[in-house]
């Protein structure tokens, strides 16, 4: 009985194969930014952005031109539920409640348009 909790609570300690393919799926989208960190926990992927500040424009490309891209070609980010794009400081950013969750409705709309923007911003608010 010792051996079987032992074991059990080996496998909840170490980390599941399901998150660090999140976490390298989603450093590998997300390269042009050079991220500092990306971290998934509990369905949220933080991602810590090498800038002083974290501006809208920059936001929402991270968004639309990465992870929702990454989906577009084959990374899956389904079990992204929150995703949080943070300055280096970890003080300001962006939480967008809906992760990648949009995402399909994001990429079928053209880039920078109105439409995809109300999306994004009606999923979204401060850090």
């Amino acid at each position: 009985m010792p051996r079987l909790f032992t074991l059990g609570l080996l496998a909840a300690l170490l980390p599941s194969p399901m998150l660090a393919n999140e976490v390298s799926d989603a450093k590998s989208v997300l390269e042009m930014w050079a991220p500092k960190s990306v971290d998934f926990s509990n369905g949220t992927l933080t991602v810590v952005l090498p800038q002083r500040r974290i501006t809208e424009e920059m936001y929402t490309a991270v968004l639309t031109a990465g992870l929702c891209l990454g989906q577009a070609i084959g990374k899956d980010f389904s079990s992204v539920s929150e995703l949080v794009i943070l300055n280096q400081f970890r003080q300001q950013g962006y939480v967008n409640e809906n992760g990648s969750g949009d995402c399909s409705r994001l990429n079928s709309i053209p880039a920078g348009s109105d439409a995809q923007r109300l999306i994004i911003l009606g999923a979204t608010h401060l850090y």
